[in-house]
C-alpha cells in the first residue's frame, strides 16, 4: 500500500514537472513570437516610412493648393466685381451718349454757346472780389465760385468725350471751314472763361485771407483799446483820490 502511494506521488510529481515544462516552453514560444512580431512590425514601419512621408507631404501640398485656390478665387471675384462696376458705368455713359447722338453739330454748338453766355453773364454779375466785402458776402461768392468750377469741369469732360462718341454720326455735307471756325471760337471762349473763373477764385481766396487778417488785427486793436481804457480808469481814480496838484 505504501509503495502504491509512493508510485502515485511519483507519477503526480512527474506530471507536474511535465506540465511546468510545457508552460515554460509555451512562454518561451510566446516570447519568441512576440519578438518576431515586433521585429516584423518595425520592419513594416521602416519600409512604410517614405510612403507615409510622401503621403503627408502630398496632403500638405493639397491643403496649400486649396488655400491658394481660395485666395485666387477671392481675387478673381474682386476683379470681376470691379470690372462689372466699370462696365456698368461705361455702359451708362455710352447709353447717354447714344441718346444724345441724334442731335446735329449746330444743336450742340448752340447749346455750348448758350452755356458760355450764361457763365459769362454770371461772372459779370458777381463783380470784382475784394477785401471791401463782408465775410458773409465772400463766403457766398466762394460757394458760387465752386459751383462754377464744377460746371466748367463737367462741360470739359463732356466736350472731351462727345467728339469720339459722335465721330461716326457727323454728316459729311457739313461745312468744314464753318465748323472749324465755330469750334475755335467756342474753345477760345471756354479758355477765357476757365481763366476768368480761376482768377476770380484766386481773388476770392486772397480777399478772404485779407479779411481774416483784418479781423485778427481788429481783435488785437480792441484788446489794446480795452487795456488802455482800464489804464485810464485807474489814472482817473488816482487823480480823484489825490486831487489836483498845487504846482
Amino acid at each position: 500500500f505504501v509503495s502504491l502511494i509512493s508510485r502515485k506521488s511519483w507519477m503526480l510529481e512527474s506530471s507536474l514537472r511535465t506540465l511546468l515544462s510545457r508552460i515554460a516552453h509555451t512562454e518561451d514560444s510566446l516570447r519568441l513570437y512576440s519578438n518576431a512580431d515586433e521585429r516584423k512590425l518595425r520592419g513594416v514601419l521602416y519600409l512604410c516610412r517614405p510612403t507615409l512621408g510622401s503621403v503627408l507631404e502630398r496632403k500638405e501640398k493639397r491643403e496649400m493648393g486649396r488655400e491658394n485656390a481660395r485666395r485666387t478665387v477671392a481675387s478673381l471675384r474682386e476683379e470681376w466685381d470691379r470690372s462689372e462696376a466699370a462696365t456698368s458705368q461705361r455702359r451708362r455713359q455710352l447709353e447717354g451718349l447714344a441718346s444724345d447722338s441724334g442731335r446735329s453739330l449746330d444743336d450742340r454748338r448752340r447749346e455750348l454757346e448758350a452755356w458760355l453766355a450764361r457763365m459769362e453773364a454770371r461772372l459779370d454779375r458777381q463783380g470784382v472780389a475784394g477785401p471791401g466785402h463782408s465775410l458773409e458776402a465772400l463766403e457766398a461768392q466762394l460757394r458760387e465760385q465752386r459751383a462754377a468750377v464744377d460746371s466748367v469741369t463737367r462741360l470739359a469732360h463732356k466736350a472731351a468725350s462727345e467728339p469720339r462718341a459722335n465721330a461716326m454720326t457727323v454728316p459729311m455735307q457739313e461745312d468744314s471751314a464753318r465748323l472749324v471756325a465755330a469750334v475755335e471760337n467756342i474753345n477760345q471762349r471756354f479758355a477765357d472763361l476757365s481763366l476768368n473763373v480761376q482768377s476770380r477764385g484766386q481773388a476770392l481766396q486772397s480777399a478772404l485771407s485779407s479779411l481774416q487778417q483784418m479781423e485778427k488785427a481788429l481783435d488785437r486793436f480792441l484788446v489794446w483799446l480795452a487795456d488802455s481804457e482800464a489804464t485810464l480808469d485807474v489814472l482817473e481814480t488816482e487823480a480823484d483820490r489825490y486831487g489836483p496838484r498845487d504846482d
